[in-house]
């Protein structure tokens, strides 16, 4: 629960379409784009606003539903970064996906750009 870097910027997931989603009892994957490697792995609590309005909230990954895979093929078209460690991805058929910063001792999720890692704790 420290949040993201004050600083950070992760504009580079903009335009990134969501390729792959890798389902496990305790972790989700996101992986962006064939030709660079991207991905975020996710531990936490998933909000997602689909682009009927309707929420969901996940905090057992078996539970994702056809809401959730609806989100492939789909791009990233804006970034909100909250100083609590919150991070909003915005896709282009309007769907909301919020990662949530929700555990002192675990990571919450991790941010991967070839070598470089932003992990969220």
């Amino acid at each position: 629960m420290y949040g993201l870097p004050e600083n950070i910027n992760l504009d580079f997931l903009k335009d990134k379409t969501l390729i792959q989603i890798c389902i496990s009892s305790h972790q989700i994957i996101m992986r962006f784009d064939e030709d660079i490697s991207i991905s975020i792995s996710i531990e936490s609590l998933i909000k997602l606003l689909n682009n009927n309005g309707e929420n969901y909230v996940y905090d057992d990954f078996t539970s994702i539903n056809k809401d959730f895979l609806a989100l492939l093929g789909n791009s990233i078209v804006n970034i909100i970064c909250h100083a609590t460690g919150t991070l909003t991805l915005i896709f282009g058929n309007g769907s909301k996906v919020e990662l949530t910063d929700d555990s002192i001792k675990y990571e919450s999720y991790q941010i991967v750009r070839g070598r470089e890692v932003v992990v969220v704790v």
